[in-house]
């Protein structure tokens, strides 16, 4: 009688029998319907277009940082020359 409560579908007791179903469940997997493969489908699309636009987003922004480290170089490096001409060398003594 207790095995045959434990199988039964009762929602208080449905847990008592989840191991044995988990199981039998392992051996029989189901696809998802069409309706749900659709859905799954739009939710992938716009996941995929929404990673698309933050790459090019973030693409844009390593453009724009890459210029200015390059200006930022070049000034760094005429700022290096220009203090290196200032600089009037002193005359070694042979």
């Amino acid at each position: 009688m207790l095995a045959k409560l434990i199988n039964s579908d009762l929602p208080y007791l449905g847990y008592l029998s989840r191991g044995a179903e988990e199981k039998r469940n392992k051996n029989t997997k189901e696809l998802p319907d069409e309706k749900t493969l659709l859905e799954m489908l739009e939710v992938f699309k716009d996941a995929e277009q929404k990673a698309r636009e933050m790459s090019e987003f973030a693409t844009a922004i390593a453009l724009k940082y890459q210029k200015r480290m390059a200006q930022v170089r070049e000034e760094k490096q005429v700022q290096v020359i220009a203090t290196a001409r200032a600089i009037k060398p002193t005359p070694t003594v042979t």
